[in-house]
């Protein structure tokens, strides 16, 4: 942990089912170039023991899935102008809405929208490890000439694809320009990933909105 403030979600998946390129439905690996079984997620993984985002994902017709609509980040900073960037910086990761050196306003919405997702996911008796998809939408920071990728991957790696696959060992990363230092989420999930650059966002001062599919593990009982 590095001297920045962190809030620690306490969130550890299970290694077996991620490592297997399952899903958390069905932990038992299917047979090549089939289909998935009725209650089987099945990822296609890239090559490498630390890719940040599945190239597909096969859903079983028994799996329960769970979609959220476009999260963003809340408001958290008071004393931000309102309908401002700095507005959704979250003062209890970053006392007095400071932010340490190299991190830009994206990647601190961004740790607060994916901070609002585990609450959401919570809500449904779901986690961090269940997201088999997920879309995200930038908007272009003021003055930049892009979308800020680079600040929104940093954030994602906190919450999720931050495991070596094959070890099962805790990749650290960067908060920033900090060194690495170990995830807020230790999560060896990696969904489905699609991200976007967008003229607009549906609140005022948002850089950032966020959009899951998860689903549910085997054996839940909806009861």
């Amino acid at each position: 942990m590095n001297r920045f403030s962190r809030r620690r979600l306490g969130i550890v998946a299970g290694g077996a089912a991620a490592a297997l390129g399952v899903g958390t439905a069905d932990a038992t690996p299917s047979r090549p170039g089939k289909g998935p079984r009725p209650t089987e997620v099945r990822f296609n993984m890239p090559a490498g023991n630390n890719p940040s985002i599945a190239n597909g994902v096969a859903v079983g017709s028994m799996v329960a899935v769970y979609t959220s609509s476009g999260l963003g980040p809340a408001a958290a900073n008071p004393s931000a102008p309102p309908g401002s960037p700095e507005q959704y910086v979250d003062l209890s990761l970053f006392p007095g809405g400071v932010l340490p050196a190299g991190v830009t306003v994206t990647e601190a919405q961004a740790w607060n929208t994916l901070t609002r997702l585990v609450a959401n996911l919570t809500v449904m008796g779901l986690r961090p490890p269940d997201v088999i998809t997920m879309k995200c939408y930038l908007k272009r920071p003021a003055g930049a000439s892009d979308a800020d990728y680079a600040g929104w991957n940093r954030a994602y790696r906190q919450f999720f694809a931050n495991t070596n696959l094959t070890s099962g060992d805790t990749t650290l990363e960067p908060l920033g320009s900090a060194p690495p230092a170990a995830p807020v989420v230790r999560n060896p999930a990696r969904p489905t990933r699609s991200t976007f650059e967008v003229q607009s966002l549906a609140a005022p001062g948002w850089l950032v909105e966020v959009e899951v599919d998860a689903v549910y593990p085997a054996g839940h009982n909806p009861r």
